[in-house]
């Protein structure tokens, strides 16, 4: 029995020769057999930097981003790709739906970038409701984030500066 390689006729790992001796299981039990035991472990929720922001602060930073977007003149597919996933992942605590919301948003980010004196205005009241929430590194980490998906531009920089003195004086 033990001189069959490939047996399929297996009895026990301690087979036994004919004359009492003890001979190996067949060779393809030693890695068909391995078992090992799966740690049990129970994993913390993942907790996001961002789910503490607060609506208000949610709705700025989307109205940001959509400006820093307006103002570079060029969306990639990496940003567009980062964008929808801070949209996915800052959530949405309205009763109105965040579709309406970044139609509107689109819209005043259009307005705004046109005319350098309305930019100026804009990232002021934003920043200063983010600075009033409290929610400034979370706020600041999505645009670099978004915006240096693709790498940052001359544009993307003076923008992100412009935001990071304000939100930092």
């Amino acid at each position: 029995m033990c001189g069959e390689k490939g047996s399929a006729k297996l009895i026990s790992f301690s087979s036994h020769r004919p004359g009492g001796q003890k001979c190996p299981p067949p060779y393809w039990t030693a890695h068909y057999f391995q078992f090992q035991p799966i740690p049990i472990v129970k994993r913390a929720a993942p907790v996001s930097l961002f789910g503490t922001m607060t609506q208000e602060s949610r709705q700025v930073l989307i109205e940001l981003l959509f400006l820093s977007l307006y103002l570079d003149d060029h969306l990639s597919l990496a940003e567009d790709d980062v964008l929808n996933d801070a949209l996915d992942t800052l959530g949405w605590e309205s009763p109105n739906p965040r579709e309406k919301f970044i139609f509107r948003a689109f819209a005043g980010a259009r307005e705004v970038a046109s005319d350098a004196i309305k930019t100026e205005a804009f990232l002021t009241t934003r920043a200063d409701l983010i600075k009033r929430n409290g929610d400034e590194a979370a706020a600041l980490t999505w645009l670099y984030r978004v915006l240096g998906s693709d790498g940052i531009s001359a544009t993307e920089k003076h923008f992100l500066g412009q935001v990071e003195a304000r939100l930092y004086p």
